[in-house]
């Protein structure tokens, strides 16, 4: 399972986001139960949530059955559809687009954590030092 789990993964591109299967052994990612031997059991991750957790740690990720809950649904939309924008400068790259991007969510992103959106703000101001690959790359790190 784990080895199909990393040759999977490894052949997708352009990916956002996951829904994986509420406490699945294979792609929970919230209280899934392994059993280890009798009488022990811990809570982990599935084999296949585990390896998108570790290989995406950034993308939008939620289990099927947290989406139930308003507010979380919302949270990973939210998250999602802001990668899916972001993949989209990436591909195509431009200051302009880069910098209306950064205005457009400057408050979404803000609400998450404000420093990082400053860095944010300094890397597009300073654009004329480096070349547009490296800036939006600078960009996403942050």
């Amino acid at each position: 399972m784990e080895n199909f789990s990393r040759s999977f993964l490894k052949g997708l591109k352009d990916v956002d986001g996951f829904i994986l299967k509420n406490k699945s052994p294979s792609c929970g990612i919230k209280a899934v139960r392994v059993y280890q031997g009798y009488g022990q059991n811990k809570y982990k991750y599935g084999f296949f949530g585990g390896t998108v957790l570790n290989k995406f740690p950034y993308l939008a990720v939620e289990d099927e059955g947290r989406l139930r809950n308003l507010k979380i649904r919302e949270n990973f939309l939210t998250k999602l559809y802001t990668l899916t924008r972001f993949r989209k400068i990436k591909e195509s790259p431009s200051l302009h687009d880069l910098i209306n991007f950064h205005t457009q969510n400057k408050y979404l992103l803000m609400a998450y954590n404000q420093d990082n959106v400053r860095k944010m703000g300094r890397i597009t101001a300073n654009q004329d030092k480096i070349d547009i690959d490296e800036l939006i790359q600078n960009y996403e790190i942050v």
